[in-house]
């Protein structure tokens, strides 16, 4: 009998965030902090995370945080997820459905901040965001060809087949989160990782926060799909080479003869 190993595509979610990955969450972290408490507020978190980072108030907006890498002098711009009390929030949430960002405001003044960090700094070294905050790191990256790290960010139309750009995008997702599932589109400019989600959270839209991303500290769950995918494949794997074994020994034992 001719046997072919048994696969089914998936992804198999890591368990864990990396220290890179939870710093990064963190900058969008503070993003949000200086959305809604001040600079302040978000510089005492930043410090309070030993993140080598300082604010420049001066470029940051409602939107977007500039931050300066101590070490290296370069900016790095951190996009804040969705204010829900923000009706302005909605608005530029029914643009990113509609794929009308470039008329949206928040998008356009995202632009003009953009110019103004890469005239004092030059270009980023890197875009941040989450949620909403991640759709605005992918669009301007793509425009002006820089990198980004978006945590569970909605890719809509225009994000998905954009394909000529400088810009690479690493998009990290909780493998349940309904508002990234448009990363899983096939596009040669995506990295997508699969995190699973923490055990406590068993609601999708828990799934979708950033507090996913910001540690390690809750245990992570594997779907029982996810379980059951990795059977198969390994079943179908040693399934398999026990064949290949088989017919080896025949073939041996049909050269003696």
């Amino acid at each position: 009998p001719i046997c072919f190993p048994v696969t089914i595509p998936s992804m198999f979610p890591s368990h864990d965030t990396t220290e890179e990955q939870i710093t990064k969450a963190k900058l969008a972290k503070a993003s949000d902090i200086f959305h809604k408490e001040g600079e302040a507020k978000a510089q005492s978190y930043i410090n309070d995370n030993d993140l080598n980072y300082t604010i420049d108030w001066a470029l940051s907006n409602d939107s977007g945080l500039v931050l300066i890498d101590n070490t290296t002098g370069r900016a790095v711009v951190a996009y804040r997820g969705t204010d829900i009390s923000s009706p302005a929030d909605w608005v530029t949430g029914i643009s990113m459905l509609r794929n009308e960002e470039a008329q949206n405001s928040v998008f356009r003044d995202g632009k003009v901040q953009m110019e103004q960090v890469i005239q004092e700094y030059g270009a980023p070294q890197e875009l941040i965001g989450f949620s909403r905050g991640g759709t605005l790191a992918m669009t301007l990256g793509n425009e002006f060809g820089v990198n980004t790290t978006t945590f569970n960010p909605f890719v809509n139309k225009n994000l998905a087949t954009t394909l000529l750009t400088d810009a690479n995008h690493t998009i990290i997702r909780t493998t349940t989160d309904p508002v990234s599932i448009g990363a899983n589109l096939p596009n040669p400019k995506f990295k997508v990782i699969q995190i699973a989600p923490k055990e406590t959270s068993l609601n999708p839209m828990t799934n979708h926060e950033l507090v996913q991303f910001l540690d390690n500290d809750t245990p992570r769950r594997q779907p029982p799909i996810e379980n059951l995918q990795r059977f198969v494949e390994l079943t179908g794997k040693a399934q398999s080479e026990l064949i290949t074994i088989k017919d080896m020994g025949q073939a041996i034992r049909d050269w003696e003869t």
